[in-house]
């Protein structure tokens, strides 16, 4: 198959799950006409026209195997909901919700290279729903593909510009290349709207400590502690800072 016509019923399959048959329709109309003899536009044309609810009524009973699996996944029990996500999977492959949970799945199970996989999978059926291109920028991140991973949390931060967890990776990244006006900038940004985030306290400090900003670094423990009265991190970092401030003034 040419990968104009595969792209094609892959167009036509995303109007399917979004509930719009006529454009599917339309599509695979498009494709006969060029390839009168092609079965596989043929038959699915057939189907629609026949039977225009299967879709559908198939779309509703998915989403609520979906919801049901999911629900396993919330209660910690992954290789189960793996293996349910799968039974679903293969009647319904391009069903974006349901990729993206495999995503979610494999990812706690630390098959990052496979969780990747089905993220990306999801956003190309829907590209602009925010948790899915999160949680692919997360997972990309994990394998080390800074660079990916930082153009998808641009695109996250562009959907939700105040979300603290992508403030505080994208300060993390510009760290980590060095830019550190724009990191100090991004953790700030995560900790004005979630004060819990703790690793973003120290990471913070621990850029003031690194200029030599040694009364802001301890400003920024005394306000992650005050948040985080029982956070074990932000206690012995800051009592580091304060023991090498007293050995360096004797």
């Amino acid at each position: 198959m040419s990968f104009v016509l595969e792209q094609n019923f892959k167009k036509a399959s995303k109007f399917l799950n979004y509930g719009d048959h006529e454009s599917a329709k339309q599509i695979y109309q498009d494709i006969l006409k060029k390839y009168p003899l092609n079965l596989k536009a043929s038959k699915c044309l057939e189907q629609l026209s026949t039977n225009p609810s299967k879709t559908l009524n198939s779309n509703v009973n998915t989403s609520s195997l979906v919801k049901n699996v999911y629900q396993i996944y919330l209660n910690k029990n992954y290789e189960v909901a793996l293996n349910k996500a799968f039974e679903i999977y293969r009647d319904d492959k391009n069903n974006a919700e349901l990729n993206h949970l495999i995503g979610l799945i494999e990812l706690k199970l630390d098959n990052i290279e496979e969780s990747i996989k089905y993220f990306k999978k999801a956003i190309d059926v829907i590209p602009n729903k925010f948790s899915f291109i999160y949680n692919y920028a997360l997972a990309l991140k994990k394998i080390k593909k800074f660079n990916e991973s930082f153009i998808y949390f641009k695109k996250a931060l562009d959907l939700d510009i105040n979300h603290p967890n992508v403030n505080f990776n994208l300060a993390h990244l510009y760290e980590f290349m060095g830019n550190i006006d724009l990191s100090i900038s991004h953790y700030q940004k995560s900790l004005e709207k979630d004060k819990s985030l703790f690793e973003s306290y120290i990471n913070l400090a621990l850029i003031f400590e690194t200029i030599n900003q040694i009364e802001n670094a301890k400003k920024i423990y005394k306000e992650g502690i005050f948040n985080n009265p029982d956070n074990f991190s932000l206690r012995n970092n800051f009592g580091k800072l304060l023991n090498s401030e007293k050995n360096y003034k004797k």
